[in-house]
C-alpha cells in the first residue's frame, strides 16, 4: 500500500479536509505582484523571461475553501495575509 493512501484513512478523513487553495479563474503571476507591491513597503520584483517549464495557465475548484471560509476576491485576501 502507497503511503498517502494509508494518510489519508477513512479515520484521517473524518478529521481533516482536503481544500484546493484556488481562485477558481486563472490569475496572472504579474496581478498577483502588483497587489503585492501595493500592500508591502519593501517589496521589489523583477521581470524574467518565461522559463519553457513555466506553466501559462491553470484552473481549479475552491467551492469547499468558498465554503468553508467565506473567501473574498483575492485582493483582498492578499491585503489581509500582509497586514496580519
Amino acid at each position: 500500500m502507497r503511503v498517502l493512501d494509508k494518510l489519508i484513512s477513512k479515520n484521517v478523513k473524518k478529521l481533516f479536509k482536503i481544500l484546493n487553495v484556488c481562485s477558481s479563474k486563472p490569475i496572472f503571476l504579474k496581478n498577483f505582484i502588483m497587489i503585492c507591491e501595493k500592500y508591502l513597503e519593501k517589496f521589489s520584483s523583477v521581470n524574467v523571461p518565461a522559463h519553457s517549464a513555466d506553466v501559462y495557465k491553470t484552473n481549479g475548484s475552491n467551492a469547499k475553501l468558498i465554503k468553508i471560509m467565506k473567501f473574498k476576491k483575492i485582493e483582498v485576501e492578499i491585503k489581509n495575509t500582509i497586514n496580519n
